[in-house]
C-alpha cells in the first residue's frame, strides 16, 4: 500500500488528479458516477452518518461553518467539509471545527489509494482531486464516528461529488442563488436554482431563504418533484437584520420554534444574519431528532464568537485596518460593499483586487468603485486544488476600470508586495483585499494569525517589520 509520510507528499499525489484547465465540456453524469463508484468501493461511508448538505451560490461556506459550530457547542461530534480550502488541505476534513491530525488524514488517504487504482479500469474513469477529497471526508467522518457531517458542495449540486447521500434523513440547506459558473450551471438564475435544488433526495427536509420569486418557484417545484419537504425562511418572521458595526452584525434569528432577538453575529454583514438563520434551522431540526433541546445561551455565544477566515475578516496591522474577503462573484461583491458601507460609512478604501479569469470582473470592479479611493489590480495562479486557477492579467483589469471611467488604478502583479507597500504608507484609510479565495491564499500567515481557523474574534497584529511574515499576534 502506498504510504504518505507528510502532507506535502500527499498533495503531490493528489496533484495528478487535478483536471488540466477549465473543461469546455462538463460531463456531470460521469463525474457523479465516479464519485459514487469510489464511495461504493469504500463501503459507502456517507450512508452511515447524518448529513447536512449545503448548496447555493453565496454563503454556503459560512452557513456550513456556522452549522458545525452550533453542533460542537452542544457537545455533538461533528464533521465539516469545506471547499476550496484557504491555507491547509485539512480544512476540507475537520472534526469539531479542528483540522484532523495529519496522521489521521494521511492514513485515510492511504486507504483510498487501492480503490483509486481499481477505478483505472472502470468506464467512468479515475476520480478527480475534488472527488477523492470528498470521499476521504466521508470515510474519515464515518471512521471517527461523527454524529453529523456538514458537507458543502463544490459547484452546483446535481452532479456534485457531495450529492451521493441517499439517506432520506439528509437535511439540505440552500443559500442565496446568483449568477456564477454560468458556463456549467446555466446562464439564468432559474437554471442555476434547479442545479442547486437537485441535491434533494426522496424524504429530505430542505430549508432555503426568501429569494427572487422565480428562484423560489424553481426551488419549490424541484424539491417537491424529488420527493423532498421544503421549508422557506422569511425575513421579519424567521430572521431580521437590525444593524452592522465593526464588532459584528445584530439581528433576530429563529431557531426551531424560538425566535432569538438581538443576536450578535461576529461574522459581519446583513447576509450573515440570513446565513445564521439558515444554519439554525438545519441545526434545530437535526438536534430534535437526537432528542436534544437547543440551548439559547450556547447559540448566542457560538454566533457571537464564530469567525470564518477570509470572510469579511478585519485584521489590524499597525495603524491600518485590513479587510480580507474572498468575494468572487458580483453577488458577493455587492454584499461586501454593503457591509463596508455599514461598518465604515462615508469612508473610501484602498482596494487590492484579483479574480479568476472566468469571472465577471467588469461587474465586480464596477460595484467596488463607490467605496474605492483607488484599486490596485493584482494576480495569482494556483495549480494545487481542484482545478488550475488562473487570474485575469492585472493590465486587463486596469483597462476594464479605465473603460468605465475610473482612473485611480494601478497594476500590482505581486499581491504580497502590493499589500506591503500599502501598509508602509502613512495613510490611515482601510484596505480591502478581495476578488477570490485563491487570491487570499497568498496572505495565509496574516489571515490565520492567532489561530483564526478555530473561530477566534478579529485579532490584532503588530507589524514587526516590512516583511509581512514577521507579523504576530499581540
Amino acid at each position: 500500500m502506498k504510504k504518505f509520510h507528510t502532507l506535502s507528499v500527499a498533495e503531490q499525489f493528489l496533484g495528478q488528479f487535478i483536471p488540466k484547465g477549465e473543461k469546455s465540456h462538463f460531463d456531470g453524469p460521469r463525474f457523479l458516477a465516479r464519485a459514487k463508484k469510489l464511495l461504493d468501493l469504500l463501503g459507502n461511508p456517507q450512508e452511515e452518518i447524518q448529513v447536512i448538505h449545503v448548496a447555493g451560490t453565496s454563503g454556503k461556506g459560512s452557513t456550513a461553518f456556522l452549522v458545525s459550530r452550533l453542533f460542537s457547542s452542544h457537545g455533538i461530534r461533528v464533521g465539516l467539509h469545506l471547499s476550496p480550502h484557504l491555507c491547509d488541505i485539512r480544512e476540507r476534513v475537520q472534526i469539531n471545527n479542528q483540522l484532523v491530525p495529519e496522521k489521521d488524514f494521511l492514513d485515510a488517504l492511504e486507504e483510498l489509494v487501492p480503490c483509486i487504482e481499481k477505478m483505472k479500469h472502470e468506464e467512468c474513469g479515475i476520480p478527480s482531486y475534488f472527488e477523492i477529497l470528498v470521499a476521504c471526508a466521508f470515510y474519515l467522518f464515518a471512521q471517527k464516528k461523527v454524529a453529523v457531517a456538514v458537507m458543502e458542495t463544490g459547484m452546483g449540486g446535481r452532479y456534485d461529488a457531495t450529492n451521493t447521500v441517499l439517506d432520506p434523513s439528509k437535511i439540505g440547506l440552500i443559500t442565496r442563488i446568483g449568477l456564477d459558473h454560468t458556463k456549467v450551471l446555466g446562464r439564468t438564475l432559474e437554471k442555476i436554482a434547479y442545479e442547486k435544488a437537485m441535491i434533494t433526495q426522496k424524504g429530505n427536509c430542505i430549508f432555503t431563504i426568501s429569494q427572487h420569486p422565480h428562484v423560489s418557484e424553481v426551488i419549490e417545484k424541484t424539491v417537491h418533484a424529488q420527493g423532498g419537504i421544503l421549508s422557506l425562511l422569511k425575513p421579519k418572521r424567521d430572521y431580521w437584520h437590525r444593524h452592522t458595526y465593526e464588532e459584528g452584525s445584530v439581528g433576530d434569528i429563529a431557531c426551531g420554534a424560538t425566535l432569538l432577538k438581538n443576536v450578535r453575529c461576529r461574522m459581519l454583514g446583513r447576509h450573515q444574519i440570513e446565513n445564521a438563520a439558515l444554519a439554525c434551522a438545519g441545526f434545530a431540526l437535526c438536534l430534535s431528532r437526537f432528542g436534544i433541546t437547543p440551548d439559547e445561551n450556547k447559540i448566542r455565544d457560538t454566533l457571537m464568537n464564530a469567525v470564518l477566515p477570509g470572510r469579511m475578516q478585519i485584521v489590524k496591522i499597525g495603524h491600518r485596518t485590513v479587510i480580507f474577503d474572498g468575494a468572487h462573484n458580483p453577488q458577493k461583491i455587492r454584499a461586501l460593499v454593503k457591509t463596508i458601507q455599514d461598518v465604515f460609512p462615508g469612508t473610501k478604501l484602498s482596494v487590492l483586487f484579483a479574480c479568476k479569469e472566468n469571472k465577471d470582473a467588469a461587474s465586480m470592479l464596477g460595484t467596488l468603485i463607490p467605496i474605492a479611493s483607488r484599486i490596485m489590480c493584482s494576480s495569482f495562479f494556483h495549480h494545487t486544488q481542484d482545478l488550475s486557477h488562473v487570474s485575469y492579467a492585472p493590465d486587463a483589469l486596469k483597462r476594464m476600470l479605465e473603460k468605465i471611467g475610473f482612473s485611480e488604478t494601478t497594476v500590482a502583479r505581486d499581491g504580497r508586495n502590493a499589500l506591503e507597500s500599502l501598509l508602509a504608507e502613512t495613510k490611515k484609510e482601510p484596505i480591502v483585499v478581495t476578488g477570490s479565495l485563491y487570491f487570499l491564499a497568498l496572505f495565509c500567515d496574516i489571515i490565520l494569525a492567532g489561530h483564526a481557523i478555530s473561530g477566534e474574534p478579529a485579532f490584532e497584529i503588530e507589524r514587526a517589520s516590512r516583511d509581512l511574515s514577521c507579523a504576530r499576534r499581540v
